[in-house]
């Protein structure tokens, strides 16, 4: 399994270009005041539930079905306030390599790169 945490997620705008790009169609676009939350969902399957800790389901805004039916993983992305975004919106965004989480799907452990494995630092 892939772990990303949503800081790691950048708008390409700002975003060093040698970052890798994802496109995304947010499913819920929320307000959090001094940057937004994405909610979008990945051609991936769900975790085991008994691998991850509880979360809380939202609507979504598109067609009123719970996002929890959802057969696909759904990943968060925290941006700044001053993109605007509506929920169904495509965008790119990027995502900073460096910072990816690997997992065992059976046992949920995390799985640890050596250090000659892991890519090298992009230089500013």
């Amino acid at each position: 399994m892939l772990g990303i945490r949503p800081t790691d997620f950048e708008l390409v705008a700002t975003a060093d270009p040698d970052l890798p790009r994802v496109t995304v169609r947010p499913e819920v676009v929320e307000d959090l005041g001094a940057e937004l939350q994405l909610i979008f969902a990945v051609n991936a399957p769900h975790p085991r539930p008994e691998l991850t800790q509880a979360g809380s389901a939202g609507s979504s805004i598109q067609d009123g079905r719970l996002l929890a039916d959802d057969e696909r993983s759904l990943m968060t992305a925290r941006v700044p306030l001053r993109a605007s975004f509506q929920a169904g919106e495509t965008f790119e965004l990027a995502v900073d390599h460096r910072r990816l989480y690997f997992f065992d799907r059976e046992t949920g452990r995390a799985l640890h790169l050596e250090k000659a494995k892991r890519p090298e630092p992009i230089n500013h």
